[in-house]
């Protein structure tokens, strides 16, 4: 039932703010700002195959991101991610990139990437967000990681876990610590799957943050057990 999924996703995903607490402990140091260019996600860091946990799990050819489009959807209105599966955006978050299985909306200062890929339907979902974050922090400063752990998303259609990282980013005007934290779910029935990504720092609106990342997670879990 959808009910059940938006009850157990919510809870699964109002982390925000507890898990900034823990991963920034004892560097209260750190810049504050919105996360820099060389922290945001890019084609590079989407699920490839070179950081899928094993070759059965790699997402095929029709599913990597391909062009990026012009199109910028309103607050509210569906974007398609392919695979039938869509990410509507919250209030106030526009789209910065779109491309065939992939939104990058932004919200003046933090960053959601949104996508849908296709993996073999026995995919863990933990080994592909520990690789997915490995490869977003890799290169970047101070990295701690918690490992993923694994998300009750209250359908047996589809089986989730989740993540965080936190690395220092550095710019010309200084560094900036930056969270990322990221839900996937993976359908089970054909392996459709789902990644649901936030990037955000300690000058976030955590308040306004835990709104608004389970409400674009769930438009796109609410597409994938349909």
């Amino acid at each position: 039932m959808i009910i059940g999924i938006v009850v157990a996703a919510v809870v699964a995903l109002v982390a925000i703010g507890a898990t900034f607490m823990l991963l920034t402990q004892n560097h209260d140091d750190a810049g504050v700002g919105t996360p820099s260019e060389s922290s945001q996600p890019s084609a590079s860091t989407a699920p490839s195959p070179s950081t899928q946990p094993s070759v059965s799990s790699q997402p095929s050819a029709s599913s990597q991101p391909g062009q990026t489009t012009t199109s910028s959807p309103k607050s509210g209105r569906a974007i398609d991610l392919g695979q039938s599966i869509s990410l509507t955006p919250a209030s106030g978050w526009t789209v910065k990139t779109k491309k065939v299985n992939l939104a990058l909306l932004t919200n003046g200062s933090d960053l959601f990437n949104g996508q849908a890929t296709t993996v073999d339907r026995s995919t863990d979902p933990k080994s592909m967000v520990d690789s997915y974050l490995t490869q977003i922090s890799d290169g970047q400063g101070d990295v701690k990681a918690q490992r993923a752990k694994d998300a009750d998303l209250g359908s047996s259609k589809i089986k989730g876990a989740g993540g965080t990282v936190s690395f220092t980013s550095a710019n010309g005007q200084g560094s900036t610590q930056v969270i990322v934290e990221t839900l996937v779910s993976v359908r089970q029935s054909d392996g459709v799957a789902v990644l649901g990504t936030v990037w955000y720092t300690k000058n976030s609106d955590l308040d306004q943050l835990k709104k608004d990342y389970p409400q674009m997670v769930l438009s796109m879990l609410k597409t994938q057990v349909r």
